[in-house]
Parts: structure tokens; C-alpha cells; sequence
């Protein structure tokens, strides 16, 4: 019973290493020593993510988000630019709806 500082189901939570932005927060680089929330998809469902030692994903109803190092336009967000906190991926709205996520370097 009471509060227990448990998580809602769906809600995504990040720490670790924070270099290139890769763990969704506004602070950059920041490391995090214990899990947070990530505040850019604190009122989505999360039921997918996907991570690699430079960017992120996770998959909501509402869609993909990315965020990262974009160098070589990995983020799909056609730029290389890096972003610091989830964006929408815009070339997947109004698809199916997406069953598995992979990150890679390339």
C-alpha cells in the first residue's frame, strides 16, 4: 500500500551515460545515476524503445520519436542535427502501426 515511487506502465525512464542527448533530457550530456522521467513523453504510452550509444527511440500511439546524435540522418528527422529531448519522427505518421524499433550506427 501508499506510495511506492513505482512508475505508471508506459511511462519512459531513462539513465546512465548521457552523452549526444541520447538519454532524452534537456540537459544534454548529463549522466543520470538513477532512473528519470523523461519529461518530452511523460503523457505518451511508450510500448517500444530502442537504444544505442548515441540515440534513442521509442514508439507511442502518437508515433516515433527519436532523439540523439543524428550524424548520418540516423534520427530520420532529415538533418543531422542532434536533438536533445524525443521529436516525432514525421516520415512515419500515418503509417501501420509499428511492431519493432532497432538502432544502429549507420
Amino acid at each position: 500500500g501508499g506510495d511506492d515511487g513505482a512508475v505508471p506502465r508506459g511511462r519512459l525512464m531513462s539513465f546512465g551515460k548521457g552523452d549526444h542527448g541520447k538519454l532524452g533530457h534537456l540537459d544534454d550530456s548529463d549522466n543520470k545515476m538513477t532512473p528519470t522521467l523523461v519529461d518530452a513523453l511523460a503523457y505518451e504510452d511508450v510500448y517500444l524503445v530502442g537504444s544505442l550509444s548515441t540515440h534513442s527511440m521509442a514508439v507511442s500511439r502518437s508515433g516515433v520519436y527519436t532523439w540523439g546524435n543524428g550524424d548520418k540522418h540516423r534520427l530520420g528527422h532529415g538533418t543531422t542535427a542532434k536533438e536533445y529531448v524525443p521529436r516525432l519522427v514525421r516520415a512515419m505518421r500515418d503509417k501501420p502501426p509499428v511492431v519493432g524499433v532497432a538502432c544502429d550506427l549507420n
